[in-house]
């Protein structure tokens, strides 16, 4: 997920048109960003996360998960990749991150002060812990 396309094959035939990903920054709150200098960013657009996670999971994940579940899901429906069953039980997910979900963390903090510590998700850390990315749903790639 880049930028300029959602998936690998959009991604590359926008780069080889010269489409920039850079456009006026969305997705962090005007009250926030209204005190950046700069209000370039370089964020993926156009995604619905409901294309790739059960309705129910959506709002107990954050956004990084999102990104990570639709992209391993774009790399199973590569053909024959997965045409067996021995190939299948060799195939995992490896995501290199410091901190997952920041996002989560910065609404949940923001709540608090708002309305007091009693207001916070009871799904916060599993909404924002970086191994959520990798086990957090089964897919059926038939």
């Amino acid at each position: 997920m880049t930028p300029v396309g959602n998936t690998a094959q959009d991604a590359w035939q926008n780069i080889l048109k010269g489409i920039s990903g850079t456009r006026t920054l969305t997705q962090i709150p005007e009250v926030i960003s209204s005190h950046f200098h700069s209000r370039v960013s370089a964020e993926v657009q156009n995604f619905d996360p409901a294309d790739y996670v059960p309705a129910k999971q959506i709002k107990k994940t954050d956004r990084f998960v999102h990104f990570a579940l639709a992209a391993t899901k774009w790399r199973l429906q590569i053909p024959n990749l997965i045409s067996q069953k021995k190939t299948a039980e060799q195939i995992g997910v490896l995501v290199g991150s410091g901190i997952g979900g920041l996002r989560t963390i910065e609404e949940q903090h923001k709540l608090m002060l708002e309305k007091g510590p009693e207001r916070i998700s009871p799904f916060l850390i599993p909404m924002l812990i970086v191994n959520m990315a990798q086990d957090k749903f089964q897919f059926n790639t038939a």
